[in-house]
């Protein structure tokens, strides 16, 4: 008569591989989790750069409009993208930022700016400016005084940058301090 070995086991030998399998598990959590973070630190940091390099071209254009005036831009008539007549609250003659709802209707006769659209990869931005005088007098270049010529004169221009997409992804704005030189 055969004699059957019964060997009993205990639950034991399972226990390091259920906790192999849990290490594992929140290991695999950890690594989506962080997947996840990263891309949408990439994203963010994509959107950054798309606003930097839009509001830089906005601030390149104000500058290439107040460059194009043959003449300072307040004594001309009213050349289209530039405010002579600022008047901020309280009548201060100090520039502000020009809130949300003067942007969103600013190619109107009432709110004057220039309006555009620039493409960043793929994503088209809008883009508005305004320029507003700052005041200020018409100041000699130095180094100009003592060689009988023509001296050339500067002032100083604000130029408020606006950029936005329609999906909202980018709401931006910037302000560029502009200097116009005239012989």
């Amino acid at each position: 008569m055969a004699k059957h070995i019964i060997n009993k086991e205990s639950g034991l030998a399972i226990l390091p591989v259920l906790i192999a399998a849990i290490i594992v598990a929140f290991f695999v959590m950890y690594f989506l989790a962080d997947m996840q973070s990263s891309t949408q630190s990439i994203q963010v940091a994509t959107v950054q750069k798309q606003e930097t390099q839009a509001l830089a071209y906005g601030g390149a254009q104000a500058t290439a409009t107040l460059n194009s005036y043959p003449n300072w831009p307040e004594i001309m008539s009213s050349p289209q993208y530039f405010d002579p007549t600022y008047n901020g609250p309280n009548n201060t003659q100090t520039p502000v930022l020009p809130s949300l709802s003067y942007w969103q209707s600013c190619t109107s006769a009432q709110y004057p700016c220039a309006k555009f659209t620039y493409n960043e990869n793929g994503v088209p931005i809008t883009i508005e400016y305004i320029i507003y005088a700052d005041n200020s007098l018409s100041v000699p270049l130095s180094g100009y005084q003592d060689s009988g010529q023509i001296h050339p004169t500067q002032r100083y221009y604000v130029a408020f940058v606006h950029a936005s997409t329609s999906n909202n992804n980018i709401e931006a704005n910037k302000l560029f301090i502009l200097r116009k030189v005239m012989m």
